[in-house]
């Protein structure tokens, strides 16, 4: 088995192992090659929160070894540029092995896990929207794509001083900007800071709500304002078949949920953190 950078000599025979999405946000590829044959791949944003984006083996080389290959090789490089360790988040679902996995190759596995949910945009109820939520107590409601570098960079510091005070370790580690949809995430701004937030993450057969959290909790609109806002970004794009997915790290989203979907939500699985460190 042999393991290689990935490059535009050699990118093409990788292309279809990772979306699109991915490819544009990844800055360190590299990929496992057998009798000349890519079999595997693994990607990082490696910014100055470096994560793991993806990790794909071919199906029929599977529990040979090559994973654990792919995230050692990504580890080497990092570690010799500097790096201090390789954080990932990803979806547990009971099938994909990924925690004994992460844990057979050096990854602290956090055990606090929070559940993915799915629905159908056509699934959701239009009457909740059918007339504008006011965002009461806030200055404004912008999208990602318009919020200046300095308040991304103040709001990233305040959950970090949030995920340090947080007893169960219900406050993620925020992602790097570029790994969220600019236009499909939305801020609520108040006195010239994020008070809160709708961020996602969206390819071309869904989008997931990856975070959403309010900090001025007296506002009981928030989370409707920036649900609204989203719902009528997607009504515009008419994207009807998308799968919307939704991270449950507030307890709130849950109840949330079940009021915006005339079915059932799909429970997927849970949201764990992975890190190595280097």
């Amino acid at each position: 088995m042999n393991y290689t950078f990935i490059t535009e000599e050699n990118k093409k025979a990788f292309q279809e192992m990772m979306p699109k999405t991915c490819w544009d946000t990844t800055d360190l590829e590299i990929g496992a090659i057998e009798n000349n044959r890519p079999v595997g791949i693994a990607a990082v944003n490696a910014g100055e929160d470096p994560s793991l984006l993806w990790l794909y083996v071919s199906e029929d080389m599977r529990r040979q070894g090559i994973a654990e290959g792919l995230l050692d090789s990504i580890g080497y490089v990092l570690r010799h540029n500097g790096y201090d360790y390789l954080r990932c988040n990803y979806t547990e679902d009971g099938k994909s092995g990924l925690s004994p996995l992460f844990t057979k190759t050096g990854f602290d596995v956090d055990p606090f896990e929070s559940e993915i949910y799915a629905v159908r945009l056509s699934d959701v109820n239009e009457q909740l929207f059918a007339k504008p939520i006011p965002a009461v107590g806030f200055e404004r409601l912008m999208p990602l794509k318009d919020l200046t570098s300095k308040a991304w960079h103040a709001f990233q510091d305040e959950m970090r001083a949030l995920r340090k005070q947080s007893e169960d370790d219900s406050v993620p580690n925020l992602r790097m900007r570029e790994e969220y949809d600019g236009d499909h995430s939305f801020l609520l701004v108040d006195d010239g800071k994020v008070v809160g937030c709708l961020l996602t993450i969206m390819d071309d057969e869904s989008l997931l709500i990856d975070y959403m959290h309010i900090l001025k909790t007296e506002c009981k609109f928030g989370m409707m304002s920036l649900l609204q806002a989203l719902w009528d970004t997607l009504g515009r794009d008419k994207t009807q078949d998308l799968t919307i997915v939704m991270n449950a790290v507030n307890p709130v989203v849950p109840e949330l949920l079940g009021k915006m979907v005339k079915t059932k939500p799909d429970l997927l699985g849970a949201a764990k953190e992975a890190i190595l460190y280097l």
